[in-house]
């Protein structure tokens, strides 16, 4: 399995707070049975403005200490970039990273406001060859209202990437997410060893329960491998079970499962 958005990076943002906390977030990791990581700090003028250079410069030692261990686990760099007008001018300056040097690149909106600027955004990466993948979608106050808002942003190209941990704290959210396809890669969003840890094996089966094992692998493994490859990976907008197809007398779950 790939993670493609963790804060494994040690004292710089909310995640890690020491080198031995990040080796143990490995240990956890390989024990749910991932082999690579991109790790993707926070950079938020409202909180953690984590410079590239740190981050560059700390996933070295990890994967210089990963080695020494003789672990099979591999760590890639990037950013979890809180959106701002400018994102992609310093994105484009290299002062904001792509994930894994990839086409790729992980925005955080708003969790108080439906960001009014996304639309230009994503169309301006876009026109730059770049593909934004959208954080925890499932998260925002706004998308647990109207999950039909991520429409747009699914049919311009955009990906959704949503967290393991959701199936429980935003159950009905993402349930209804992945029951309608739309939902292309699944991160752990893992912080600390014990806080938002990387252990996901509960999660995994639950969600498993609901869109089956072969799912489970394109969204934990298969995606976010085209992402760690640079591969392109597509929305898949015409795949998206849109709500005026959802049966209006029955449970729009009881349906979902019978596809």
């Amino acid at each position: 399995m790939i993670d493609i958005h963790n804060h494994i990076v040690y004292g710089v943002d909310d995640g890690s707070k020491s080198l031995d906390e990040s080796l143990k977030m490995v240990d956890i990791f390989m024990e749910n049975g991932f082999t690579d990581i991109i790790a993707t700090s926070h950079y938020d003028p409202g909180r953690y403005m984590v410079k590239a250079s740190e981050i560059n410069d700390k996933v070295k030692v990890l994967n210089e200490e990963v080695k020494k261990r003789g672990l099979d686990f591999k760590i890639y760099r990037g950013h979890e970039i809180q959106i701002q007008p400018d994102s992609l001018k310093k994105i484009k300056e290299g002062k904001l990273l792509k994930l894994n040097d990839s086409r790729y690149i992980l925005l955080e909106l708003s969790f108080l406001n439906k960001p009014t600027f996304l639309k230009d955004l994503i169309y301006n990466i876009e026109l730059e060859g770049l593909i934004p993948i959208i954080a925890h979608a499932e998260r925002y106050p706004y998308v647990e209202k109207n999950i039909d808002y991520l429409l747009e942003f699914i049919k311009m190209g955009a990906l959704i990437q949503a967290n393991y941990s959701s199936i429980r704290s935003h159950r009905d959210t993402l349930t209804e997410l992945l029951m309608r396809n739309m939902v292309h890669i699944l991160a752990t969003d893992s912080h600390q060893a014990v806080w938002r840890s990387p252990n996901i094996g509960d999660y995994k089966k639950e969600i498993a329960d609901i869109i089956g094992d072969e799912k489970l692998e394109v969204l934990s493994t298969m995606n976010p491998k085209k992402v760690l490859e640079d591969e392109f990976l597509s929305s898949s907008y015409d795949h998206i079970i849109k709500a005026e197809d959802k049966p209006k007398k029955r449970s729009i779950f009881s349906f979902w499962r019978k596809k």
